[in-house]
């Protein structure tokens, strides 16, 4: 199975570390930037299957990571994180490329839904651990996440 290559952006450092470290146990490769001129650095040199981003990059936009994306790397799936929720913002991000848009909080298991919905692929070692509990509940019985601590907020 080829790895997926994804790119976080996100300028809460917090944020950005426990995302990481969560992806990085259903996918091989995550990097990381802080900024969108960081971001944009990275997907000018490196193939990513996907982009997800913040809205919200300090000065500058993660609207700006999505178009510099879409445009160099069509194929790639772009999911904007964002707490706002009014359909102004939701609809620039359709509109700069973004395939999905994900309102904080949200919990791993969304965002990892939604990674699925468009066919990006999970490492098969942990597709094992994931377990779905009767009352519709999710957890991971081998990583450690739990129904009380998967949620991110900002």
């Amino acid at each position: 199975m080829t790895p997926v290559a994804i790119l976080l952006v996100e300028d809460d450092e917090i944020l950005l570390t426990v995302l990481k470290t969560s992806l990085e146990k259903f996918f091989c490769t995550v990097s990381t930037a802080i900024d969108a001129d960081k971001a944009i650095q990275q997907i000018d040199t490196t193939k990513f299957d996907l982009v997800l981003t913040d809205l919200q990059l300090g000065r500058t936009s993660g609207l700006e990571v999505a178009q510099k994306a879409k445009s160099l790397l069509p194929q790639a799936l772009i999911i904007m994180m964002s707490g706002y929720n009014d359909p102004e913002r939701i609809q620039a991000a359709y509109h700069c490329g973004a395939d999905e848009y994900l309102v904080k909080p949200f919990t791993i298991i969304s965002l990892l839904k939604r990674i699925r919905r468009h066919g990006l692929r999970l490492r098969p070692q942990t597709t094992a651990n994931l377990a779905i509990r009767a009352k519709g509940r999710a957890s991971l019985c081998q990583e450690n996440l739990h129904p009380g601590n998967d949620f991110l907020y900002t």
